[in-house]
């Protein structure tokens, strides 16, 4: 018998590249819509303090089934978002 070389297949080899960072599609979905109703219908911010949290997850899955992208965020994942951004 031989022993195994240095140079097997499951060897991962060094790279000089950034790590990848993992994607996040319903938080870019998230993001896009926020910004498209600030500028659109609510004057630069979004949202603002007197919207209620349910007014607000409405308006966004509202403008999210007018595109054509069929991954949506659930209310978990909305909360999750908001709470991120006050942080």
């Amino acid at each position: 018998m031989t022993a195994p070389s240095n140079n097997s297949a499951g060897a991962k080899a060094p790279s000089d590249l950034p790590p990848r960072r993992r994607a996040k599609p319903v938080q870019d979905q998230i993001q896009k819509a926020v910004e498209a109703l600030a500028k659109g219908q609510l004057g630069g911010k979004f949202p603002p303090d007197s919207m209620t949290v349910f007014e607000r997850d409405r308006l966004i899955m509202e403008w999210l089934d007018g595109g054509d992208d069929p991954v949506k965020p659930s209310k978990r994942t909305l909360r999750d978002y908001f709470k991120s951004q006050r942080s």
